[in-house]
C-alpha cells in the first residue's frame, strides 16, 4: 500500500488485509486507554462486551508487515489537529506492526528539529515498542525519547538545555520512568526516577529517587512520598522537595492533602524558606528573596462539564527582602481567597519598604471573563521608581525618585489596562552614554496604552532647566516605546571623559530641541542644539594609545570600601542624531596626539551634525570656521610651538571624522635679531640690530585632516625700516626663502626649534653642530623659563661648551606690565670685565621703558648700563656705570619729505598694502576667555 503526496509519502509492505488492518489499530488504541486509566468497572465492562477467542482462532489471522513514511512537508496537515507542533522536512519513521493473539508494534524515528509553541528541541531520537496479548490486560511497552539539545521559550524567558531522556517500561501492572536533562554550559541538571504501580481500584505513583542539581545547590524528594489517583480524589502525601543550606537549615516545597470534590478534604502545598535566587538560571536577572507560604485547595475535582464555582482556594505568600540586581524591592505580601459565589479571586498585595507601605493594591480576577478579568485598584505613596532601573540600566542610571497615584487595572491578564494619574516627585536620573545628571518632577497620566507626562521639569547640576512632554507607550504592558520631546535652556548635554568615550568626549551645554524617541533597546536619540557658554569638545582621532593613564584612575577616601570598575558605555540600541550649531561659546580640540600634544584646538562658528549608530558607526558632516584658535606643532617629543589660527581658517567634514578638509592659516610668533641676516660685521654691534623684533612663521595647512599639504613663510614686523642694514637684510631673506625651499625650511626651522634666525649656511658642516646644541638648549632653557608668566620674557645663552662657560654665561630677564606698555630688562653676564663678580655685574644692565602713548610713538627710558674701557682694564680699574634717562618719539618714513607731508599717512597705508599682499595680514590679539584660561597659549596682550 503506497501513498505519495506533496505532504508526505508513505510504503506498507506485508502479507495483510487493510480492513483488518485498520480495525486492530482502533481497538489497540482504546484498550491501551482503558488499561493506563485503571478504571476497574470500565475495564470489566470492555471485556464483557468481548467474545474471547482461543489461541488456535488466531492462527490464520496472524499478519506482519512493515511501513516506511517520509514526511515531507506535514506541518499544514499537521496543524489541522496539533496547531502548537511543528516538526522539520523530510523527517522519516519507519517500524513493523505483527497482528494476530499478540499484537506488536515498533516505531523509529530521528527528527532533526521539533518545535512547540515558541520552544525548540533539537537532533531528537524516538523509540517506541509495545506488545499485547489479545483478551488481556498484559502489556509489556518501552518508549525511549532523547533530544540533543533543547531552547526553551516562555515569552521573554529563554533556557537552553542538553541530553534530555525520557525512558518508560510498562510491565504488566506497573511502569517504571526514569527522565533527565541538563542546562547548557552550567552544572545545573535534574534527574527524576519512580514507578507507577496499578492496583486494583487506583494507580500508585512513587518518586524513588532524585538527582536536582539547580544553582550550585543540590535537591532531594522526601523518600516516603505517595501519591495515589482514584475515580474522584488525588491522595498525596509526604511529597517534598528540599534542599540542606550550609547553614543547616533547609528550604523545601512540600505537598500534603486531598484533593476532592468533598469540601471537607484540602491539598495545603506548603512553601518553607524558598530562595528565590532558585529560578535564575530561568530568568534573565538576578533576583533574590526568602519566600514562605501556603496554598489550600478544596473542591478541585468538578465534573468537567461544571465550572469553577465549587472551588473552595486560600492563600498567603510572603517575600522577604525581595531585590532585583541587588536593588531591594522590599516585602511582598500576598493573599488569595477563591469566591465561590461570584466566581473569581479576591486578591489583597502590598509592598512594603524599610518599614513603611509603598503600594497597595486589592480586587478581584475573574478567569471565567473574556475580557474584563481583571478589577484591581492600586494606591502608589512613595513608591520608589528606581525599581526598574536593573531593566533599562543599559542607558539609565542612579534612578531615583517617588511616585504617588491611585490607579485601577482592568482588562485581560495578559493584557491588563491601567487608567489614573499620580505625581512624580524629586526624580533624577543619569544618561549613562552621556554622563549627565538630572533632576525633575512631573505630573502622570495613566491612560489605556501610556503613562504620559506634562510640563516635566528638568534640572542639571548647574540648575539649568528643559521642559519635556510626552511619554512612555505600550500595548498591554509590552513593546515598550518611549517618545519625549524637550525645549532646552542652556541645560548640560554632555559630561564625559577620554575614558568614557573614545569617539568624542567634554562637557556640553546647549539651547535647543531634542526628541527620544523608540523601544527602550532601540532608542533614537535627535537634537538640535546651539552650543552655550562653557562647552568644551575633544575629539581624538589619533587614538588612545597616548593617553595618559591617570585617566583611567579613579581616586577614593582612604577609608572607602567601594570600588567601581571603570570602563566605557557600550552604545548598543541607541542611535543617536546631532545637529549643533557651534559658536564662539564653544571651544574645541581635534587630537592627533595626546601624548606630544599635537592637537588643533579653537573656537569658531559652524552646522555640524554628528551621527553614531548603535554598532558605534562615527560620522561627522558640516562646516566649521575658527574665530580664533591654535595649532601645536610637535616635533620628536621635544619641540611643541603654539600656532596662532588666523579668523576665517575652516574645516569641512563629509561624513568621515577623520577625513575632514583643512584650509587653515596660522602664524608663530617669535622675537628674533636680524643680527644673524645682517652682513655688515659693524653694523651687527649696533643697538637697533642686536634688539629682537617681532617675528611670524607662517603656517598654511590645507587638504585632507590626517595627511594636509604644508606651507610656510616667513614675516618681520616692527623693525626699524630707516636703518639700510636691517632693510637689506630683511629684503635679502624674503628674497632668498622666495627662491629657496630649502633655505625657508632651514629659516623655519631655526625659528620655531632655536628661536632666533640663522646665518645662510650655518647649518653646513660639523664646525656648526655644536654651536647650533649650544644655541638649541640656550633657547629651550629660555623657553622653559618663559612659561612662568606669559608677560616674562627670558633668554639664556650658554655660550661654548668650554671651561670659562660661567663667565660666558649670559641672561636677558624682561617683563612686561600695564598691557606691555611698561617693560623692565636686566642683561649680561654676572661677571665683570675681570671676571669677577660684584653687586653691579649681578644687577647687569638695567633698562626701564615706557610708552606714553599707546602707538608707541612717545616713550621714556631710564637705564644703568656698564661701561667696558680697556684702558681701566688695564690698570685693574673697576668699571663704571652710567645712569640716564631719554624721551624718544618715533617715527617710520621712506624719504625726509614725507615726513613734513600732508600726505604722509597715506604713503605710510601705501607702503602697508604692499606688504599685506606679501603676507598674510597681522591679526589683532583677541583677550582670552575667562572659562578656558591659557586655552590659545601663543596669544599675548600686546
Amino acid at each position: 500500500f503506497e501513498i505519495e503526496s506533496s505532504q508526505f509519502e508513505a510504503l506498507i509492505k506485508g502479507n495483510y488485509q487493510f480492513s483488518t488492518l485498520t480495525e486492530d489499530i482502533k481497538t489497540l488504541l482504546k484498550e491501551y486507554k482503558l488499561i493506563f486509566s485503571n478504571d476497574e468497572e470500565a475495564l470489566k465492562a470492555y471485556f464483557a462486551k468481548k467474545t474471547p477467542k482461543p489461541v488456535s482462532a488466531y492462527e490464520g489471522e496472524d499478519y506482519t508487515l512493515d511501513y516506511q513514511m517520509t514526511l515531507t512537508d506535514i506541518n499544514p496537515l499537521l496543524h489541522l489537529f496539533l496547531p502548537d507542533i511543528s516538526i522539520s522536512p523530510d523527517t522519516r519513521l519507519e517500524g513493523n506492526i505483527t497482528g494476530g493473539y499478540t499484537h506488536i508494534f515498533t516505531l523509529n524515528s530521528r527528527i532533526d528539529t521539533l518545535q512547540y509553541r515558541d520552544s525548540y528541541f533539537y537532533d531528537n531520537t524516538i523509540d517506541i515498542s509495545t506488545s499485547k496479548i489479545a483478551d488481556s490486560t498484559e502489556v509489556l511497552a518501552m518508549v525511549y525519547l532523547h533530544s540533543d539539545k533543547q531552547d526553551i521559550r516562555q515569552k521573554a524567558v529563554s533556557v537552553q538545555t542538553e541530553n534530555l531522556v525520557a525512558e518508560a517500561i510498562w510491565s504488566e501492572d506497573h511502569i517504571d520512568i526514569q527522565q533527565s536533562v541538563q542546562q547548557q554550559n552550567t552544572s545545573n541538571h535534574a534527574s527524576l526516577a519512580g514507578n507507577l504501580l496499578f492496583l486494583p481500584d487506583s494507580t500508585l505513583l512513587r518518586l524513588n529517587t532524585s538527582d536536582i542539581q539547580l544553582l550550585d545547590r543540590s535537591w532531594s524528594v522526601s523518600g516516603k512520598n505517595r501519591i495515589l489517583f482514584t475515580n474522584h480524589e488525588v491522595y498525596v502525601d509526604s511529597l517534598s522537595f528540599f534542599n540542606r543550606l550550609p547553614s543547616g537549615q533547609s528550604q523545601e516545597i512540600a505537598a500534603n492533602g486531598i484533593l476532592s470534590v468533598d469540601s471537607s478534604k484540602q491539598l495545603t502545598i506548603r512553601i518553607d524558606s524558598f530562595l528565590v535566587d532558585n529560578l535564575n538560571p530561568l530568568l534573565s536577572r538576578n533576583y533574590q528573596g526568602t519566600v514562605n507560604g501556603f496554598v489550600d485547595i478544596k473542591n478541585f475535582m468538578n465534573d468537567p462539564d461544571d465550572s469553577l464555582s465549587n472551588l473552595m482556594l486560600n492563600s498567603e505568600i510572603l517575600v522577604q527582602n525581595f531585590t532585583i540586581d541587588e536593588f531591594l524591592v522590599g516585602d511582598l505580601v500576598g493573599l488569595a481567597n477563591w469566591n465561590n459565589q461570584k466566581s473569581y479571586l479576591d486578591l489583597n498585595m502590598m509592598v512594603n519598604r524599610l518599614g513603611r507601605r509603598m503600594i497597595s493594591m486589592q480586587g478581584s480576577y475573574n478567569p471565567s471573563e473574556d475580557q474584563e478579568q481583571l478589577n484591581l485598584r492600586a494606591s502608589f505613596k512613595d513608591a520608589q521608581i528606581n525599581i526598574i532601573e536593573p531593566y533599562i540600566d543599559s542607558y539609565f542610571s542612579n534612578l531615583g525618585g517617588t511616585i504617588d497615584a491611585n490607579v485601577t487595572l482592568t482588562g485581560r491578564l495578559d493584557y491588563p489596562v491601567l487608567k489614573g494619574s499620580g505625581k512624580l516627585k524629586e526624580g533624577k536620573a543619569k544618561i549613562n552614554y552621556l554622563n549627565t545628571d538630572y533632576f525633575f518632577n512631573s505630573d502622570l497620566v495613566f491612560d489605556e496604552n501610556a503613562i504620559s507626562v506634562s510640563q516635566l521639569l528638568l534640572t542639571d547640576n548647574r540648575n539649568q532647566q528643559a521642559v519635556f512632554n510626552g511619554g512612555i507607550f505600550h500595548d498591554g504592558f509590552r513593546d515598550f516605546l518611549l517618545d519625549l520631546k524637550g525645549d532646552l535652556a542652556n541645560i548640560t548635554v554632555l559630561n564625559t571623559a577620554l575614558k568614557d568615550n573614545d569617539l568624542f568626549y567634554g562637557k556640553g551645554y546647549a539651547t535647543g530641541k531634542v526628541t527620544l524617541f523608540g523601544a527602550i533597546n532601540h532608542l533614537d536619540i535627535s537634537a538640535r542644539l546651539k552650543t552655550e557658554k562653557g562647552t568644551k569638545l575633544f575629539i581624538p582621532i589619533g587614538g588612545i594609545e597616548g593617553i595618559e593613564q591617570s585617566e583611567f584612575i579613579s581616586f577614593v577616601t582612604k577609608d572607602s570600601t567601594t570600588q567601581e570598575s571603570v570602563g566605557k558605555t557600550k552604545l548598543t540600541g541607541l542611535n543617536l542624531d546631532l545637529e549643533i550649531e557651534v559658536t564662539p561659546d564653544a571651544y574645541g580640540e581635534i587630537i592627533f596626539d595626546p601624548k606630544t600634544g599635537d592637537i588643533i584646538r579653537g573656537r569658531g562658528n559652524g552646522q555640524l551634525q554628528f551621527l553614531v549608530t548603535s554598532e558605534g558607526d562615527f560620522n561627522m558632516f558640516g562646516d566649521f570656521q575658527f574665530t580664533e584658535g591654535g595649532y601645536n606643532f610637535t616635533l620628536y617629543n621635544i619641540i611643541n610651538k603654539e600656532f596662532k589660527i588666523e579668523p576665517g581658517s575652516s574645516i569641512a567634514w563629509q561624513g568621515d571624522p577623520y577625513g575632514g578638509i583643512l584650509n587653515i592659516k596660522a602664524s608663530y610668533e617669535q622675537l628674533a635679531s636680524l643680527a644673524p641676516l645682517v652682513v655688515n660685521d659693524i653694523a651687527k654691534e649696533s643697538d637697533d640690530v642686536q634688539r629682537k623684533y617681532k617675528t611670524e612663521v607662517l603656517l598654511k595647512l590645507t587638504g585632507d585632516l590626517m595627511s594636509p599639504d604644508i606651507n610656510y613663510d616667513i614675516n618681520v614686523d616692527n623693525y626699524p625700516e630707516n636703518n639700510i642694514d636691517l632693510r637689506t637684510a630683511v629684503e635679502s631673506l624674503k628674497s632668498n626663502i622666495g627662491l629657496d625651499t630649502e633655505e625657508l625650511k632651514r629659516q623655519v626651522f631655526s625659528l620655531i626649534v632655536l628661536r632666533k634666525f640663522s646665518e645662510r649656511g650655518s647649518f653646513d658642516g660639523s664646525n656648526a653642530v655644536s654651536g647650533s646644541v649650544s644655541e638649541f638648549l640656550s633657547n629651550q632653557f629660555s623657553y622653559w623659563f618663559s612659561q612662568v608668566d606669559e608677560n616674562l620674557e627670558i633668554d639664556v645663552d650658554l655660550g661654548s661648551f668650554d671651561d670659562d662657560r660661567f663667565n660666558t654665561f649670559q641672561l636677558r630677564l624682561s617683563y612686561t606690565l600695564f598691557d606691555g606698555r611698561l617693560r623692565i630688562t636686566r642683561n649680561g653676564g654676572f661677571t665683570n670685565a675681570n671676571n669677577q663678580t660684584s653687586t653691579a655685574s649681578v644687577i647687569g644692565d638695567v633698562t626701564v621703558e615706557y610708552l606714553l602713548t599707546k602707538d608707541g610713538k612717545y616713550r621714556v627710558k631710564m637705564y644703568n648700563r656698564s661701561n667696558f674701557n680697556s684702558l681701566n682694564q688695564r690698570l685693574n680699574i673697576a668699571s663704571t656705570t652710567t645712569q640716564g634717562i631719554s624721551l624718544e618719539y618715533v617715527e617710520s618714513f621712506d624719504k625726509v619729505k614725507e615726513l613734513f607731508s600732508d600726505t604722509r599717512n597715506r604713503a605710510i597705508r601705501q607702503k602697508k598694502d604692499i606688504f599685506k599682499d606679501q603676507r598674510v595680514e597681522e591679526e589683532t590679539p583677541a583677550s582670552q576667555s575667562t572659562e578656558a584660561p591659557n586655552v590659545l597659549g601663543a596669544t599675548k596682550k600686546p
